[in-house]
């Protein structure tokens, strides 16, 4: 039986990332929204540590898989209480700009865990049927 192109596309996808010591699982999700019912692009449950990620075109989902790790770092750290959301927004623009500005094209732990050629082949041959399914 052939897969869906949902399913193809969440296939190339990182299951998990390792953010000091431990594993955070994700998941992806269509149309993702918290408990008022507002749209999300990203979410990370603090108790189980699972990132959740709504399905996007790559570029804007492995943004938001970078600013959910940034929070995860901040948790796993003991920061997060600390500084909460606002500040992590912060910090992950500086980090982002930090790494681009200075590693250039060198591989980057992101890279590791994102491999952006094939995602992006994967999402081509099946953006039509995925933005199909996505809210605006």
């Amino acid at each position: 039986m052939s897969k869906s192109p949902l399913d193809r596309y969440i296939a190339v996808l990182p299951s998990s990332v390792p953010i000091l010591g431990l594993e955070f699982p994700i998941s992806y999700e269509i149309n993702l929204r918290d408990a008022d019912d507002s749209v999300l692009y990203g979410d990370l449950d603090r108790s189980t540590k699972r990132i959740r990620i709504a399905i996007r075109p790559p570029a804007q989902m492995r943004r938001v898989l970078l600013h959910e790790m940034f929070h995860g770092i901040m948790l796993q750290s003991g920061w997060y209480e600390l500084l909460k959301a606002i500040a992590v927004d912060h910090a992950e623009e500086g980090l982002n700009s930090l790494i681009e500005e200075n590693l250039g094209p060198y591989v980057t732990f992101i890279d590791t865990i994102w491999p952006e050629k094939k995602i992006d082949k994967v999402y081509e041959s099946v953006r039509e049927e995925i933005e199909g399914l996505i809210a605006p």
